[in-house]
Formats: structure tokens, sequence, C-alpha cells
């Protein structure tokens, strides 16, 4: 119902920015409610709007996150990759080298 409010009613009021940075909290607010499937979906859809964003690094990050809580593992993986690779001077380069290392 929650998750239905919010893409019928409120997403379709914002602004594509507004849009873009909604999908990323919602993603985080999955996450942290343990909702990992809507959490995913969220982030993808973040990231399919969102390549240009500020913080499309930090999603990589977050979503390798929900992909350890889902046990997939591999696609955790490429994400850490991806993220260290071209974005290795942001600040979650090193944490992200570190979940790896550590799959």
């Amino acid at each position: 119902l929650y998750h239905n409010l919010i893409n019928n009613n409120y997403l379709s009021r914002l602004s594509t920015l507004s849009v873009i940075d909604t999908k990323l909290w919602l993603g985080r607010a999955y996450f942290f409610n343990d909702d990992f499937l809507e959490s995913k979906e969220a982030y993808l859809e973040y990231q399919s709007i969102g390549q240009d964003h500020i913080k499309f690094a930090d999603s990589l990050y977050e979503l390798s996150k929900v992909y350890i809580k889902l046990n997939e593992i591999n696609e955790a993986k490429l994400l850490l990759s991806k993220m260290i690779d071209d974005y290795s001077k942001h600040p979650l380069s090193n944490k992200a080298s570190e979940l790896l290392k550590s799959l």
C-alpha cells in the first residue's frame, strides 16, 4: 500500500530531480527497514534515471549491500568493482574495496 501511494500519488507531482532523490531515499529507507527486495527495486530505478546524480557512486555501494543481504553475491561484486573502477577517488571507494575483499 505504502509503495503504491508513493509511486502513484507523490512521485507524479515531483520534478525529475526530486523523483531521482526520492528513489534514492526510498532505497535507503527500505534497506533500513529490512525490505531488501523493495530496496533493490528503488535503487535500480534510481540508477536507471540518475546516472548523472551526485549520489550515483553512493548508490552503487549501497545497492551492493542490498545484494549481499539478498545473497546475490556476484551482483554485489560487480557493483563494487564498478564503483572502485569508475569512482576511485570517491570517499566510499575504500569501504567498497574492503567489502569486496570480504566477499
